[in-house]
């Protein structure tokens, strides 16, 4: 009897080893846990911080990029209409010379005609003298 009462004590003694064992593996397990807990706090908060910075860094890039874009349709707007100036002014610029070779073209015909009128009036003076 007295060795059945050891051994349930030591049945018990072993028991209690074993669940002090289990009780300090779960407290370094929590201890572990809450460590990888703080961890993964800090670095949640880092990515929390780092996503409202990019977004900050979006917002501005998109209202960089409406700048951009209102900026882009003002000089093809602008480039529109250098284009058609251009274009009136090369229009202009061909009727001009046209018009500048059609009166350089009368200039010449009537410089022949009036040296042949200069010669048929110094012919007719000579004739003249010669009556």
């Amino acid at each position: 009897m007295k060795r059945e009462l050891e051994q349930k004590e030591n049945e018990k003694n072993k028991t209690i080893k074993e669940i002090e064992n289990n009780l300090n593996e779960t407290s370094k397990k929590l201890e572990n846990l809450n460590i990888e807990h703080r961890q993964l706090e800090l670095a949640k908060n880092k990515l929390e911080a780092s996503e409202k910075e990019l977004k900050n860094q979006l917002s501005s890039t998109s209202n960089e990029l409406k700048i951009y874009k209102e900026e882009l349709e003002n000089l093809r707007n602008q480039n529109k209409d250098l284009d058609f100036t251009k274009f009136s002014q090369e229009k202009n610029i061909t009727e001009y010379s046209i018009r500048n070779e059609l009166l350089t073209k009368q200039l010449e015909d009537k410089n022949t005609a009036m040296k042949n009128l200069n010669s048929l009036v110094e012919t007719l003076k000579i004739q003249k003298v010669i009556i």
